[in-house]
């Protein structure tokens, strides 16, 4: 169940260590660096950048929608990208989506996962909200205490640690309705066209996306990845308009201040 919004900045997304990808003897550059298995297919492990415009492969080629290089583009030179009123979402429909998804997971999927996963029907329910990662504490970003509007764990289950992805939907004094995405790819891997870098988390490249329409409806997203996980922050605000970047920052910070980039 795939919830990331990292779909148009990293092609592939996250790979369970079961799941393995052919490259017909293209020249990838990260080929090298990972074991390359008997029937010529590998499980890309850790995390993978490199600019998709320089490298032509079957990588590169699966990547059609470049619209999101364009956002990029226009939030750093001009701090946000003007766009049809169809391309800002709509947030009341996303967040009853997650919420549905969620119940959904929760009632026909999740129990039957961690049973196959060997975990004993008494331990199912203490153990069904474990996070393979330890979850950062956002109280300091919520109205309240009741402002947590969703926690909903999901992905892979991994026996004796939990689950390795979490969305949390928080509601903020400041940014309002925040949809926060995590998740641990150390069992598997992660490619990255660094081609759409534009924003800094903590020393971490980063990409910002701000979009609005010539109504001031606006979204912001800001995705980056880490050694071991994936991240992903959206709210209804134009966060350079609104003039919100340093509450933003200080959110992200706060869900990787213990995570060390392969940049420094």
């Amino acid at each position: 169940m795939k919830k990331i919004n990292l779909a148009l900045l990293i092609v592939m997304s996250s790979y369970a260590s079961t799941v393995s990808v052919t490259f017909a003897n293209d020249n990838n550059p990260f080929l090298d660096n990972y074991e390359q298995l008997r029937d010529k297919k590998i499980a890309p492990k850790g995390l993978v950048k490199y600019s998709f415009s320089g490298n032509d492969n079957s990588v590169t080629q699966m990547d059609k929608n470049k619209k999101y290089l364009e956002l990029a583009r226009e939030t750093k030179q001009y701090g946000y990208a003007l766009v049809h009123a169809s391309e800002v979402t709509n947030f009341n429909h996303l967040v009853n989506k997650y919420k549905d998804n969620s119940a959904e997971f929760e009632r026909n999927v999740k129990k039957g996962i961690m049973y196959a996963q060997g975990v004993p029907n008494k331990s199912i329910s203490k153990m069904s909200r474990n996070s393979t990662f330890k979850k950062s504490d956002l109280s300091s970003f919520m109205m309240k205490k009741t402002s947590m509007v969703l926690e909903s764990h999901d992905g892979n289950y991994i026996k004796g640690k939990g689950w390795d992805s979490l969305t949390r939907i928080i509601k903020s004094p400041k940014l309002g309705t925040v949809i926060i995405n995590q998740t641990e790819f150390s069992s598997g891997g992660m490619i990255v066209n660094s081609d759409a870098f534009n924003f800094k988390i903590n020393g971490v490249p980063a990409i910002l996306i701000v979009k609005e329409d010539d109504t001031g409806n606006a979204e912001t997203t800001l995705t980056w990845v880490t050694d071991t996980n994936a991240y992903d922050i959206q709210f209804d605000k134009n966060v350079n308009k609104n003039g919100l970047i340093s509450e933003l920052i200080a959110l992200a910070n706060s869900l990787a201040k213990d995570e060390r980039s392969m940049d420094r």
